[in-house]
């Protein structure tokens, strides 16, 4: 008589501890800890992108795009306005202080001053949150792996008559490795990647970066 097995799969990450998606991944894309093996294999164990896959660091482009820069993630935007905007508050602040030092015999001494400290106050707090969050968005560095897209899916978020979108793709690695990777929504004249699509991924902890193709 013959005992079937049934493998259960992992829920969360056993290195970090992060929950895992509830796809077949071998790779946690927060920390990269290999935790499954994923995705379909032939019978000598070899996944049938391997071959394809193998090609992308063969490729002329692939040495080209050593040296390119991704676009960051929205978050480092945000963190990048947030510190531009508590510049000007402060600017203004000061602004304000001045006029009031030139008003000093005048009853509007107090109420410009006032408002100076409160401009510059609510500056400090723009910028400290703001290099507080485009830091947490650069924590982890940059890496670059040739991979396939192998699958995805997406979730969007609707604030009123406007609404974001965010992909996640499921990357096969040169190593077989496989994990699911977010990537921000870039508006609806940008097609995201199709599955299939090979190339040299640019990840950022569990973000995907940008994915620039490279044709095998």
């Amino acid at each position: 008589m013959t005992a079937s097995t049934q493998t259960t799969r992992p829920t969360h990450c056993p290195n970090c501890g992060v929950k895992l998606p509830d796809i077949p991944i071998s790779l946690c894309a927060y920390c990269a800890m290999p935790v499954v093996v994923a995705g379909e294999k032939a019978a000598d164990g070899v996944s049938p992108n391997a071959g394809r896959i193998a090609k992308i660091a063969q490729q002329p482009a692939f040495e080209t795009l050593q040296n390119h820069h991704p676009q960051e993630t929205p978050e480092y935007f945000l963190g990048g306005r947030l510190v531009w905007h508590g510049r000007n508050f402060i600017l203004l602040g000061v602004v304000l202080g001045v006029l009031g030092l030139m008003l000093s015999s005048s009853k509007l001494l107090l109420p410009w001053s006032a408002f100076g400290v409160v401009s510059i106050v609510i500056g400090a707090v723009m910028m400290v949150r703001g290099a507080g969050v485009r830091g947490k968005a650069t924590a982890s560095p940059i890496t670059k792996r040739p991979g396939m897209i192998i699958d995805r899916r997406s979730e969007t978020e609707l604030r009123g008559w406007n609404g974001d979108t965010r992909y996640y793709f499921t990357i096969e690695f040169e190593d077989g490795a496989v994990g699911e990777y977010g990537f921000a929504g870039r508006g609806a004249t940008e097609d995201p990647y199709p599955n299939g699509m090979t190339g040299l991924a640019f990840l950022r902890g569990s973000n995907l970066l940008e994915l620039q193709h490279i044709r095998v």
